[in-house]
This record gives structure tokens, C-alpha cells and sequence, in this order.
């Protein structure tokens, strides 16, 4: 199938906070060990670190309250547009938590000094998406006009997340910003979909369509997939650019040389 698709996301964020006004993390967790930027397991430290990071702070980082969890994840909207039979639906995802980051795991990262970048892999091994949604369209010869809940769940999700830093000296402590981040859905090993209320409690028609779309996973999910990318993407952003603007460089990598003497 030919997926052409018409997005709006809104996300919902915390309050504004000036990231360069947040006080540094004072200490070090005990849960992070710091690499060295010219050992050959840089990599493999980096990641497990990064790891750690998201496993141990699920629910928050300490004394960061702008953050907020890192699982579930929230996002106020996704609008998906398609206009293809034989799917033409025009669907608004609405409270949508994304819930299984907890148990990532990192596969592999690969970091940069010289070009202030890594390319990490990552693997979610259970992922789920639960929401409210509306449609309107059709499909097949089916019209839908519906509203209820929601839930998508996925296996084996493998992504990748580009970021590149800048360095910041501030409070005698060296920070990576990120300056850009980029997320790519390398794969997926499964998917599975439950709409309720399809068809105004049509119990048989409902599990039709869901069976369909179930039967059908593959293509599903290229139709969702540009809107699961965006929106990981920038909810990502948005928790990471406050975790590395929070969290001294020298806690990831024991040597890493202030912004000063980088950029020198």
C-alpha cells in the first residue's frame, strides 16, 4: 500500500523552564561509570550508561522536576490523515501514553568526541501505545464515524536515535546540549490493535475491522509509522535536551574536555 500521510502533532510539555537557569546534578549516581574518551570500550560504556540512565530515572530524575518520567511517555495529540482506498480515515489520537521504554536496551552506540555525535541503537522490547481516538472515513465499504479507546501494541521495536551536541561550560561543570536529534524505526516484530467502539457497539463489525487491520499489521504500520516516529522524536527531544543540560559531561566520560579547550 502507498501511504501518503498529513500530520499535527501538539505535545503536552511541562511549564516552560529556562534550561540554562537549572542547577547542575551535584553528584554523581552510583549507577553511572565514567568512561574514557581513548579507551577502546568507549562505546560499550557509553552505552550501558545511557542505559542506566533511562532505566534508573524511569520515573524522574532527581531534582529536576521539568523532566518528568521517561515511562510512560505522554503526548497530548497525534492527527493522522490518509486518502487512499481502501483506507481514507482521518483519525485524532488524544491522550496517548506510550508505556515499555523502561526495558530498553542499547544494541550498540557509537560516539564521536571529534565530531560531537552519537548513534546509539536501541531496542524496546515490549512498546505499547493506549488512547482516546476519533474517526471519520472509510474502510473498504465500511463507513466510520467513531470514538472510544484505543490501544496499540508493539514487539521488538528497534530504532535509532542520532543526536549532536554542543558543549557548555557553566558552574564549573561542562554540559553536552543536544542540538539535534533524529529517531528512525529500523524495524518492528510485531504489531497488534484494539479499537473499541468501531461501530457504535457493533460488536462483530468492530472485530472485523480489527482483524483486519491485525491480518495486515505490516502495512498498518507503515501508515502509522511517519506519526510514531515524529512523536517519539520530539517528546525525546524534549526529555533529553533536559537530561544532558542537567547532567554534568564528565559523569558519562570521566575526560571530557570543557567546552573551553573544545573549542579553542
Amino acid at each position: 500500500m502507498d501511504f501518503k500521510l498529513a500530520m499535527g502533532i501538539l505535545l503536552t510539555l511541562l511549564p516552560a523552564v529556562k534550561i540554562y537557569a537549572q542547577k547542575a546534578l551535584a553528584e554523581k549516581p552510583a549507577f553511572l561509570n565514567p568512561c574514557t574518551l581513548h579507551s577502546p570500550e568507549l562505546s560499550e560504556c557509553f552505552s550501558k550508561n545511557f542505559q542506566s540512565t533511562v532505566s534508573e530515572w524511569r520515573a524522574g530524575v532527581p531534582g529536576l522536576k521539568s523532566i518528568g518520567g521517561l515511562d510512560p511517555l505522554y503526548v497530548k495529540r497525534v492527527g493522522i490523515q490518509h486518502t487512499q482506498s481502501p483506507l481514507e480515515i482521518d483519525v485524532d489520537l488524544l491522550n496517548i501514553a506510550f508505556t515499555g521504554l523502561a526495558g530498553v536496551s542499547v544494541k550498540q552506540s557509537d560516539y564521536d568526541i571529534k565530531k560531537l555525535t552519537d548513534v546509539s541503537t536501541l531496542l524496546v522490547p515490549k512498546f505499547a501505545i493506549v488512547s482516546d481516538y476519533k474517526m471519520k472515513g472509510k474502510i473498504l465499504n465500511f463507513n466510520l464515524n467513531a470514538n472510544g479507546k484505543m490501544q496499540i501494541n508493539v514487539d521488538d521495536f528497534l530504532c535509532k536515535i542520532y543526536l549532536h551536541f554542543k558543549l557548555r561550560d557553566s558552574d564549573g561543570f561542562t554540559f553536552t546540549d543536544i542540538d539535534k536529534l533524529r529517531v528512525e524505526i529500523v524495524s518492528i516484530g510485531g504489531l497488534n490493535i484494539n479499537m473499541e467502539n468501531l461501530f457504535n457497539g457493533d460488536k462483530s463489525l468492530e472485530d472485523s475491522v480489527n482483524s483486519l487491520f491485525n491480518e495486515n499489521w505490516r502495512d498498518f504500520f507503515e501508515f502509522l509509522r511517519p506519526a510514531i516516529t515524529s512523536a517519539v522524536e520530539t517528546i525525546m527531544r524534549d526529555r533529553l535536551t533536559k537530561l544532558f543540560a542537567y547532567v554534568p559531561a564528565k559523569y558519562f566520560i570521566a575526560d571530557f574536555p570543557t567546552a573551553a579547550s573544545f573549542y579553542a
